[in-house]
């Protein structure tokens, strides 16, 4: 089969968060008449030294991350940053710690999600300083008016399957997270240069990362409970974190057949279903803002690093106990009035942080960049046979069980999610789709 040089290698961690925004990308890359390889993107890593040159796009810039960048830029490649976890950060905060000092080989440009994500990114690391731009982050296109198209037929399916209810986002992805252990979690924090065990300050905020945890989890319980007892016109539907065991809410929910889980599923049409959004500083609070959807963001603790570092404690009404919380709910939900109806102060914090935000579509930015970046950097254009260029040397990668539960795509499946992402591009080329491994598969014009 022929397909055209160059590729992009759009890869993905996790399909409830990142998948939409990869093949979105894809639909207006092959509409440029690119190819795309999307999916898992451990099998892509493993295999990087013997894929045809192109350009490949990281998702964020821990220290793992940095170094496959570093890997595919020596090999050849173009590569562009972005950093999918900052996101829901507030970037004047100012938060370094998980960026490493080495990012100035490891790529030919960075698209921050701001322009204050930007300048504040340029002048913690001054070597990326001429490689950025203030290209916006592509979940932007999902949460908009236009974006949420995709996602009508499944939340009309979740409102007529559930009825009226409140959704509860957990953030529990340290205390309650698919690594078996705690030393397993710290290993692989250590590994991405988030946690340094021979620095003191680095101890200090990782072990307080879990100390915010646990005491939001605690206001998140009472507030559940509560809900649950208290509001009888109304179902409860926690979705865990999809870092998180699901089992721990499973089995809190074991005895109340009005509680639903909604695990390893997408957030964004179960928002769109809800009447409310609870949560703890998670960055779905930030989306539900921007999507207009009424949310409370439960923060028991007022000081520290942890509780200031999220933009959704600026732009959700935030609760710091959890009698406060759930004296809103009711309000809320019995009258349509008081502090989750209305805040003009959080509107207003969403603009600073999101300037223009529905102007335009950052994916179709994004993959007009990148098309610039390649033509420049003179990458052959001819047409190849992809498949005969890796014939006899991919290696199919064999995944754990929580990496193929972080990300896992039949065929079917990743078309059936293009289809349906065509309500947002509103793009009508024909494309082919072509399994290279498990979850991972090749778009062509």
């Amino acid at each position: 089969m022929a397909s055209l040089k160059p590729v992009l290698y759009l890869t993905s961690e996790i399909h409830n968060r990142d998948w939409d925004t990869r093949l979105l990308m894809a639909d207006f890359a092959t509409a440029k008449g690119l190819s795309v390889v999307v999916g898992q993107q451990w099998s892509p890593h493993e295999n990087f030294a013997i894929l045809p040159l192109g350009l490949f796009m990281g998702k964020t810039m821990n220290q793992i991350q940095v170094n496959i960048m570093t890997s595919y830029r020596r090999k050849g490649h173009l590569v562009v940053a972005m950093d999918e976890e900052a996101f829901g950060m507030a970037p004047d905060q100012k938060f370094s710690g998980w960026i490493p000092e080495n990012v100035h080989d490891c790529c030919d440009a960075f698209f921050a999600n701001s322009p204050m994500h930007a300048e504040v990114l340029g002048e913690m690391r001054p070597v990326l300083k001429k490689k950025i731009t203030a290209i916006g982050n592509p979940r932007m296109d999902l949460l908009s008016a236009r974006g949420q198209a995709r996602y009508q037929r499944e939340a009309e399916e979740i409102r007529e399957k559930v009825g009226r209810f409140v959704l509860f986002n957990s953030n529990m992805a340290q205390g309650n997270s698919l690594f078996d252990t705690k030393q397993y979690y710290m290993d692989a924090q250590i590994q991405a240069g988030t946690l340094k065990p021979d620095d003191a300050e680095s101890v200090a905020i990782f072990e307080g990362q879990f100390e915010f945890e646990r005491a939001n989890n605690d206001i998140f319980i009472s507030v559940l409970r509560w809900c649950a007892e208290n509001l009888p016109k109304h179902a409860i539907v926690i979705r865990p974190h999809p870092a998180e065991n699901p089992e721990y809410w499973e089995k809190f929910a074991a005895s109340d057949p009005r509680i639903t889980i909604a695990a390893n599923t997408p957030h964004i049409p179960w928002m769109m279903a809800s009447e409310l959004v609870v949560h703890t500083n998670s960055t779905t609070g930030m989306e539900a803002a921007i999507m207009g959807k009424a949310t409370a963001n439960l923060m028991p603790q007022k000081e520290g690093l942890w509780m200031n570092l999220y933009v959704s404690s600026r732009v959700n009404p935030t609760f710091y106990e959890w009698q406060e919380a759930t004296a809103a709910i009711e309000e809320f939900l019995e009258h349509g009035q008081g502090a989750l109806a209305a805040n003009p102060a959080c509107e207003s914090a969403l603009q600073r942080y999101f300037p223009e935000r529905e102007k335009y579509m950052v994916c179709e930015r994004m993959v007009a960049y990148m098309a610039a970046l390649l033509k420049k950097g003179g990458v052959d254009r001819r047409p190849f046979n992809f498949f005969n260029a890796v014939v006899g040397k991919y290696q199919l990668y064999q995944r754990e069980e929580f990496k193929i539960r972080k990300f896992q795509k039949t065929p079917n499946q990743a078309m059936a999610d293009f289809q349906s992402l065509r309500r947002v591009s509103k793009l009508k080329h024909r494309i082919q789709m072509t399994q290279l491994d498990d979850s991972l598969f090749l778009l062509s014009p």
